[in-house]
């Protein structure tokens, strides 16, 4: 019988430790569910907007469109680590990975934007 328990407590432990998504926002920014379309809509949608096109961020500054950038997975994940410009270093908010997963996502945007 305290095994029962045992398990109902760490199933709803874990459960309770589980990241929330809102679905209908990460929807917008992908036509699949990725890590980092997720990421992107958590840490980078404020300013680019769900789907990348960029405009007024907070403040009046302007965030530009992702789809229109030139840049390679690895500018992307240095620009994300340390900042450019106006926007802010994300390098002591989100992890190493997830870092690359957003630098790649946004990657893959351009790529599917050009198309």
């Amino acid at each position: 019988m305290m095994r029962i328990y045992t398990i109902v407590l760490i199933t709803i432990g874990l459960a309770a430790c589980e990241p929330r998504h809102n679905s209908a926002d990460t929807s917008a920014a992908t036509d699949g569910s990725t890590g980092g379309a997720r990421l992107f809509v958590d840490n980078c949608a404020q300013c680019h907007q769900v789907t990348g096109q960029g405009g007024p961020a907070p403040g009046g500054l302007p965030a530009p469109d992702i789809r229109q950038l030139t840049k390679s997975p690895a500018e992307l994940r240095q620009i994300i680590t340390f900042g450019f410009g106006k926007m802010p270093s994300f390098k002591d908010s989100i992890s190493d990975a997830q870092i690359s997963e957003i630098a790649d996502y946004v990657a893959a945007q351009v790529e599917r934007h050009a198309q």
